[in-house]
């Protein structure tokens, strides 16, 4: 079986490559037709291999082993975007504290500074970011200017979501 995929696989990816060059070259494109009529008649002719084992021993394919060799891609794929996302936010994590140890010189006011990002922003890395930023900017002294510092950025993503109304008169809206 994996020798058969040693081979297989960059066969097509190698046709593959063919097929992308034949659709955009004008000169290319009845040996592209060729190609993808031949991987069509591939295609029909794995369809009906297979409905062909299925048919004549029913019993192996309608197994535990089938269900689990079906189900297990489409979980695993499934799973994969919760783990990216949490990984995405530790990392967003892991580099906004990595700038706060460098630009707040206070220990305990860097810990603070640290449950408090968790607390107040949590799984937002785009508000999280936006918070790192405006710190690098306004540098906080003290725990009372971190948690204003937060705040500020919950007010102004608040208004952003929930923009006033500006008269066409008055002329464009800022948000």
């Amino acid at each position: 079986d994996i020798a058969i995929e040693l081979v297989m696989v960059p066969l097509f990816v190698l046709i593959g490559g063919m097929l992308a060059v034949g659709e955009h070259e004008e000169k290319y494109r009845p040996v592209s037709r060729f190609i993808s009529d031949l991987l069509g008649a591939f295609g029909v002719f794995l369809i009906g291999y297979a409905v062909y084992a299925i048919a004549s021993d029913p019993k192996s394919f309608l197994s535990w082993q089938t269900l689990r060799d079906f189900y297990t891609p489409l979980l695993l794929s499934f799973l994969l975007l919760p783990f990216i996302q949490v990984v995405h936010i530790y990392a967003t994590y892991e580099r906004v504290f990595a700038r706060l140890d460098m630009e707040l010189p206070d220990s305990g006011l860097r810990r603070y500074a640290k449950r408090r990002t968790i607390l107040v922003f949590g799984p937002s890395t785009a508000l999280l970011n936006r918070w790192s930023r405006h710190v690098l900017a306004h540098r906080p002294k003290d725990r009372r200017d971190v948690d204003s510092s937060m705040r500020e950025i919950l007010k102004a993503s608040q208004r952003e979501r929930h923009p006033p109304e500006v008269a066409r008169s008055d002329g464009w809206s800022p948000y």
